[in-house]
């Protein structure tokens, strides 16, 4: 996330990934974790039967995480490709039926209707590509769970053969086998949205953790009376989203309780008196000069008490 986004798609981003992450563990990680618990107690019990199968297996179990894990990183990324997507879909649909009226008025139906369906098209490839490697991920799991039973199986013969193993361990063995292969498959159906899981908790960890510039704890009160005079002094300001435009050229503005007159800002649209509004407000800092409050910088002061000091009406 960048200080150029806007409410609407972060809003839109937190509220898929969290429904994401609520959903799977609400039922996928208690089937995952279930699996895991299962496969770890028959690998034991396993190897207590036979450690020469138990190895054999392992080779095919070495394999399949290898594979488990590039599929994992393919999943999150593609999921975050949908998640991003569904948020500007939702970003698009929101706009366009608040300002419905405008889009008629400018007969932009059309336009929104390709924006809506350019962030659809995103989330149908991606999602193709998801369901792919989801199908290819659960073959190769299966193969690979197959072959590695039919090497037990040759192997326990040459076992048997040898005398090393009776008929009854490698029954129990494979019969172990058949669980293994099972919960496996379990893993392999809910793997993906599991990765799914991490890439949307990224995202909310993301927001979470995204730096504040101005911070709104702390700062200095004043003590006595306050005369509510306000001074701009040589302010210089742009906007993030517009890093390119100075929106303030070095402005100057005093206004007082002294002479008991009401102040207005006048001017064409764009020339910076929303800008200067939301500087007294701090809802920005400007690059450049200050805004004193009382004789004070405004970044000195607590902002709590600040704004019970200020209206906006």
């Amino acid at each position: 996330m960048t200080s150029q986004s806007t409410t609407v798609p972060v809003v839109s981003r937190l509220t898929s990934d969290v429904q994401v992450v609520q959903d799977v563990l609400s039922s996928t990680f208690s089937m995952f974790a279930r699996s895991v618990l299962l496969i770890i107690a028959i690998l034991i019990v396993l190897l207590v039967l036979s450690p020469i199968l138990t190895a054999v297996l392992f080779g095919g179990l070495l394999l399949l995480f290898g594979a488990t894990s590039v599929y994992q990183q393919l999943i999150r990324k593609v999921q975050r490709v949908i998640q991003e997507a569904k948020a500007k879909m939702s970003n698009v649909a929101e706009e366009s039926f608040t300002n419905i009226r405008t889009v008629k008025a400018f007969s932009n139906e059309q336009a929104e209707v390709d924006k809506f369906l350019e962030g659809n098209t995103v989330v149908y490839l991606a999602g193709t590509k998801k369901a792919f490697w989801s199908a290819f991920f659960a073959l190769l799991n299966q193969g690979l769970l197959f072959g590695s039973m039919g090497a037990i199986c040759y192997t326990a013969a040459h076992l048997y053969q040898d005398g090393n193993i009776s008929v009854g361990d490698v029954s129990a063995f494979l019969f172990y086998m058949q669980l293994l292969v099972m919960s496996f498959w379990i893993i392999s159906m809910t793997i993906g949205n599991l990765a799914s899981v991490l890439s949307a908790s990224e995202k909310i960890y993301e927001i979470m953790k995204f730096p504040i510039k101005i911070n709104n704890k702390g700062g200095d009160t004043i003590d006595g009376e306050v005369t509510g005079s306000l001074e701009l002094r040589d302010v210089k300001f742009r906007y993030p989203s517009k890093a390119d435009v100075q929106v303030l050229k070095g402005v100057s503005l005093s206004v007082d309780n002294d002479n008991k007159r009401v102040v207005a800002l006048c001017g064409t649209s764009g020339c910076g008196k929303s800008s200067i509004i939301s500087l007294i407000e701090r809802f920005y800092d400007p690059e450049e000069g200050g805004v004193f409050f009382n004789g004070r910088n405004i970044k000195e002061l607590d902002q709590k008490w600040y704004h019970n000091q200020i209206a906006i009406v």
